[in-house]
């Protein structure tokens, strides 16, 4: 369940870390939170959203120009 203080808290959090020099992506959101979000009129436009975790990884990856490599030996047939 999220409330407007509990809103409220997620866009200061973003702000903060905005003048950190990060940026925020949010994950993850059920649609009944995003329902909720927007009946209490909260603007996230300027977060980033992606659907899962995973999603959010492989943005971040996008945006930094990294991907994820195997550590493990390849097996030779």
């Amino acid at each position: 369940m999220v409330d407007s203080q509990t809103a409220q808290h997620l866009l200061e959090c973003s702000t903060a870390t905005k003048l950190l020099g990060a940026e925020v992506i949010l994950t993850s959101v059920s649609p009944r939170i995003a329902q909720t979000l927007v009946q209490l009129g909260m603007d996230l436009g300027e977060l980033k959203t992606c659907a899962s975790l995973a999603s959010g990884l492989e943005f971040t990856l996008q945006e930094l120009n990294l991907r994820v490599v195997s550590s493990k030996p390849h097996k030779k047939d």
